[in-house]
């Protein structure tokens, strides 16, 4: 999408009201990764380990604790569009 960014370099500031700059392209959410990721997280809490650490917030502390799919996938779409 930008072919002037070159890899390890910041680029410039980018314009506000440049929607087409402002676009961060498709979100892909990988089902399966999803579920496998949740089926760690269930088995490692119900060994009683700790999921996040005191520093986490937001989603991804909210996502540990969730062990139903439906509801984890739509944790990650809500929080991919806001």
């Amino acid at each position: 999408f930008h072919d002037e960014a070159t890899p390890g370099e910041v680029p410039d500031a980018v314009p506000r009201d440049d929607e087409d700059l402002l676009n961060l392209g498709d979100m892909i959410v990988d089902v399966s990764y999803v579920q496998q990721r949740m089926l760690e997280d269930k088995a490692d809490a119900d060994k009683g380990l700790q999921l996040v650490d005191d520093t986490d917030k937001g989603v991804s502390r909210a996502m540990a604790f969730t062990f139903d799919l439906d509801r984890r996938i739509r944790m990650l779409l809500i929080h991919g569009v806001c």
